[in-house]
């Protein structure tokens, strides 16, 4: 499934990251979630990205992995956490994404008078 070896690669440069802390993390997949170890590491000056990689190894083991997706617009690479009830929201930001989605849509169906 191509959406697994996404993951794992995503997994991979975070456990990247959090190697250059004291404290040495790990997410790894668990069933349909993720889950957040921990483990004794040397002593190293930390990344700057390693406040980032740890926000994301936390929100990691607290998330519904369902309700994480990535933006509907081909042309975003952003991912949204989606806390809608139904878990139905498609774009990272309706007013960016899903608007300029919608106003491609209509000037394709409008017909061009010349």
């Amino acid at each position: 499934m191509p959406e697994e070896s996404g993951v794992a690669r995503g997994l991979e440069a975070l456990n990247a990251v959090l190697d250059g802390a004291r404290e040495r993390l790990r997410v790894r997949r668990v069933g349909p979630g993720f889950a957040r170890d921990s483990e004794p590491a040397p002593e190293n000056s930390p990344d700057p990205a390693l406040r980032v990689a740890r926000r994301a190894a936390d929100l990691l083991g607290r998330l519904e992995p369902r309700r994480l997706k990535q933006c509907a617009n081909p042309g975003c690479d952003l991912l949204f956490y989606d806390e809608t009830r139904n878990a139905s929201r498609r774009w990272c930001s309706v007013s960016l994404c899903g608007n300029r989605l919608k106003q491609a849509r209509f000037r394709l169906a409008r017909p061009v008078v010349r």
